[in-house]
């Protein structure tokens, strides 16, 4: 069964899927704000270099301010979970992180010290690490990185 009601199945784990024409209330893209959101991916980007494989801006979170998903040609989570369960020589693949530009946390990323947008940056990719159900890559760096950020509060 690959289709209900004319409709296709797809892994919301992934990057290409258009949820905008659900629901009630439609979301459009917002044409408008293109250079804040190269800035804000760009940042993020740079701020976690070789752990993600690309940012983009997300038209489906609401609450949290990143989520991880698979790239195009990247193996669904729940696929790399069974595959490192097998063999312990599978790393995974890099994904793509996407990013709420509505979220307070991201909107305060350009304001701060580089120092501070690189932990909040690891801190929040880590987060959605721990949302997908694994574990910190670093837990050390998490650690400095949160103890740094709370320093600042």
């Amino acid at each position: 069964m690959q289709n209900f009601e004319e409709k296709p199945f797809v892994s919301i784990s992934r990057d290409k899927y258009d949820i905008s024409s659900t629901g009630s209330d439609t979301n459009k893209p917002d044409e408008e704000n293109t250079e804040k959101d190269e800035i804000y991916t760009s940042l993020i980007k740079d701020c976690l270099g070789d752990l993600i494989q690309d940012a983009q801006i997300s038209s489906s979170l609401v609450d949290s301010p990143v989520r991880l998903i698979a790239g195009e040609g990247g193996l669904d989570f729940n696929l790399e979970r069974i595959l490192k369960a097998q063999g312990q020589d599978f790393e995974g693949s890099k994904k793509v992180i996407e990013i709420n530009k509505n979220h307070e946390l991201i909107k305060k990323l350009p304001s701060i010290s580089s120092e501070l947008q690189k932990a909040t940056c690891r801190v929040l990719y880590e987060q959605a690490r721990i949302q997908d159900g694994e574990m910190p890559a670093d837990t050390k760096q998490f650690s400095q990185d949160l103890i740094k950020l709370a320093l600042e509060i």
